[in-house]
């Protein structure tokens, strides 16, 4: 019986993320089929946000659109994450920060990205095909393509594979794409 109601709860879950998908699809610029967003996931600006296929989105994640989202396919998002498109300006001693410009900045993210819990992405930043990004990372610059990033500011920890696997996988096509 335990089994049944486990298995109940995840399909409910997934199903109801499914749904959350489709109807924040509806405001976004693009959200991908097999996409799930989690509760308290909030898209802000979404119609400047693309989200691609076979992606999950876990709870208490915001994604700021101001200054353009470009989520690939197949991208994975831990709980709480924040990726961030806008940061006010702060050169002007004469003027308050809160009263200052707001400077945009688009933000993407490559197919088969990992963002761990906490992960924190500032503007302007390219995350590159197959990177992992720590729990509670700060990432402040581009990320090459299979790079494990951690800290704060995220660092490479290591490539996920070789210099000659990489390359393959660089090419690798996913999914019913693979096919064709």
């Amino acid at each position: 019986m335990i089994a049944i109601l486990k298995w109940l709860y995840n399909f409910l879950s997934f199903a109801m993320a499914g749904l959350r998908a489709r109807a924040w699809g509806l405001a976004a610029k693009n959200v991908g089929h097999h996409t799930y967003l989690f509760p308290g996931v909030r898209l802000l600006s979404p119609g400047n946000v693309s989200i691609g296929d076979f992606c999950c989105i876990n709870h208490g994640t915001d994604i700021g659109g101001a200054g353009g989202v470009e989520i690939g396919n197949y991208v994975l998002i831990g709980p709480n994450c924040q990726i961030i498109t806008a940061n006010h300006k702060h050169s002007a001693w004469d003027v308050p920060i809160s009263r200052q410009w707001i400077e945009e900045a688009p933000v993407k993210l490559g197919d088969d990205v990992w963002l761990s819990a906490n992960v924190v992405v500032l503007p302007g930043v390219t995350i590159g095909r197959g990177a992992i990004i720590g729990a509670g990372a700060v990432v402040t610059k581009d990320v090459e393509p299979f790079a494990i990033m951690g800290g704060v500011p995220a660092r490479l920890i290591k490539y996920r594979f070789d210099e000659l696997t990489r390359g393959k996988a660089f090419n690798t096509v996913f999914g019913p794409e693979a096919s064709k």
